[in-house]
């Protein structure tokens, strides 16, 4: 398995604007110096999603902040699910069948959450007001 833990932070004094950083986040590696995490923001991704410098690299383009920051828990979560789905397959030793449920068992909860906040962002979708109707 390979999950990352990933912080909100503040920056440092003398490093920008010294407030929170809503839009980014990194590994505690990756914070020393740099800034001050906020631990309650603490979120699990894949290692796979984080840049080389250990910042959480997310795709977010012309969504607003917290569209993207759903979507890409889904994405993660997803990711998280497959890593555990390989490690459980490459398991055939019968001394592994615990650890083998296990990690099924993790894969399936990993899902059931994504499956979740799929339906949570097809909700906000919904509720939605659309600009154009509201021009017209």
């Amino acid at each position: 398995m390979t999950d990352a833990y990933v912080y909100r932070f503040k920056e440092l004094s003398g490093m920008g604007n010294g407030g929170l950083d809503d839009n980014r986040r990194a590994t505690l590696d990756t914070l020393k110096g740099k800034g001050e995490p906020v631990m309650e923001s603490q979120t699990i991704v894949d290692q796979s999603e984080l840049d080389q410098d250990g910042f959480f690299a997310s795709n977010s383009g012309n969504e607003s902040p917290s569209v993207d920051n759903v979507t890409a828990e889904i994405k993660s979560l997803g990711l998280r699910s497959k890593s555990r789905d390989f490690e459980a397959r490459d398991l055939v030793d019968l001394c592994d069948s615990q650890r083998k449920y296990m990690l099924q068992l993790e894969s399936r909860e990993l899902v059931k959450q994504a499956k979740h906040l799929s339906n949570q962002l097809d909700e906000m979708a919904t509720h939605a007001p659309n600009c154009e109707k509201q021009s017209t």
